[in-house]
């Protein structure tokens, strides 16, 4: 009987260790699934993340505005498809001296801006250049030849022909002059702005 017992006893201990083991291995098996899981579920994230990252820039991309090409007998002007240009052949501009009306220089412009901030009266030669600016309704004449008092007088005949207005029109008008450093570095022209000539405050300022 001491015997049956003690093999009981030795029976039942083994069997304690077999399940302790079988209990171990299982942990252990479990323990690896959901490592495996983990690593899994962690690269699916990655790759759905750069998937929707690509989707994103790809529609969040803004289309360029397109831009039509309307061709004279002397250039190529480009403009904006939604810019409407005045198309009345005289014009009306506002002036801290009263209003002047002159010639629908957009039509018969040598070039327009894309923007149509920048329009070239008449188009820059190897002497003068004439140019009207949309944000401060301002005329820039640039002598690009010298002697400056011979240009000067050229650009200005011009200038009143093409807008169609006498003297005393333009005058009203912000008008400036000036001559660039690579026509002459003398500093009786370098950064200096001048008025028409033919205006009675026609002295250069800085």
């Amino acid at each position: 009987m001491a015997q049956i017992g003690a093999s009981g006893v030795r029976l039942e201990h083994a069997a304690y260790n077999k399940y302790k083991k079988m209990k171990k291995k299982t942990i252990i098996i479990l323990v690896i699934i959901v490592i495996i899981l983990v690593i899994a579920a962690f690269f699916l994230f990655q790759k759905n993340s750069s998937t929707s990252g690509g989707v994103g820039e790809e529609t969040g991309t803004l289309p360029s505005t397109s831009v039509n090409t309307t061709t004279t007998a002397t250039n190529t002007t480009p403009v904006t498809s939604n810019i409407v240009f005045p198309t009345s052949s005289a014009l009306t501009l506002g002036t801290a001296k009263g209003n002047v009306t002159m010639n629908n220089f957009y039509k018969s412009a040598d070039y327009i801006a894309e923007d149509r901030q920048t329009v070239e009266i008449q188009q820059q030669t190897s002497t003068y250049s004439i140019v009207y600016n949309v944000s401060d309704s301002s005329f820039i004449i640039t002598i690009l030849s010298m002697p400056f008092e011979t240009t000067r007088e050229a650009a200005e005949t011009v200038f009143l022909n093409s807008l169609g207005i006498s003297r005393q029109d333009a005058c009203k008008l912000n008008v400036s002059e000036g001559v660039p450093a690579f026509v002459s570095d003398s500093d009786q022209y370098i950064g200096k702005s001048f008025p028409l000539s033919f205006c009675a405050s026609s002295t250069f300022s800085q």
